[in-house]
């Protein structure tokens, strides 16, 4: 089985990134912790792929340039994820984890 999620990358993030997430979601965690998840539940972890940089740039790109277009006011929520990826890219960043159940 393979899902992905969104993980802290280091065991000290910056402030800034921290709180960011904190507030967005508040349950990110570390790969070793989503890995200690995985074995609670009695899968082995295999492998993890954590996406590149450029994975966040092809997301957000678009986004931008949308948010450009429609910008009334002060920052928006997706603009400060934006701003928040690009000043600390190897604070967090989404991982695939592989995982197997154990034979029987």
């Amino acid at each position: 089985m393979v899902v992905s999620e969104a993980s802290l990358l280091t065991a000290d993030p910056p402030a800034e990134a921290a709180a960011f997430w904190q507030t967005e979601y508040p349950r990110i965690s570390s790969v070793d912790e989503n890995c200690g998840i995985i074995a609670d539940t009695g899968y082995f972890c295999l492998k993890t792929i954590t996406l590149p940089r450029s994975a966040w740039d092809e997301f957000y790109a678009p986004q931008v340039e949308l948010i450009r277009r429609l910008r009334e006011g002060p920052l928006t929520r997706k603009e400060e994820e934006i701003r928040i990826q690009n000043r600390y890219p190897d604070a967090y960043g989404y991982v695939f984890y592989v995982m197997q159940r154990p034979a029987r």
